[in-house]
């Protein structure tokens, strides 16, 4: 599948394809021509990167992932960075709660808004 019909496929514009395999998260081949060839697994890899995109994983992150799924197994080390976001997103959400409950008071308080 060339890049336009991943783009088409996973709705992930073709400018970001471009930029996860300038990063090295998402490798296509190259055709004669040079155009990008993507295995079909490809779309739900994308889609899984875009999620994780959207749940707070950095491109750092998203990569290591991505080699821990392509690559030779490695004992827990997939585990061990899911584990780590987890305690990353606990945390994150603790902040989340303070700050509402600081709005909360504010818009309780007697102060002109």
């Amino acid at each position: 599948m060339i890049i336009s019909e991943l783009s088409t496929a996973t709705n992930i514009p073709i400018s970001t394809i471009r930029y996860y395999d300038k990063l090295g998260i998402f490798s296509p081949t190259r055709a004669e021509n040079g155009y990008r060839i993507y295995p079909e697994n490809s779309i739900e890899l994308l889609l899984l990167i875009s999620q994780a995109k959207k749940l707070g994983f950095s491109l750092s992150e998203i990569k290591s992932m991505v080699d821990l799924l392509q690559g030779p197994r490695r004992s827990g080390e997939l585990r061990n960075l899911l584990e780590k976001k987890v305690i990353e997103l606990d945390e994150k959400l603790k902040e989340i709660k303070k700050m509402k409950r600081n709005v909360l008071k504010l818009l309780d308080s007697n102060c002109p808004l």
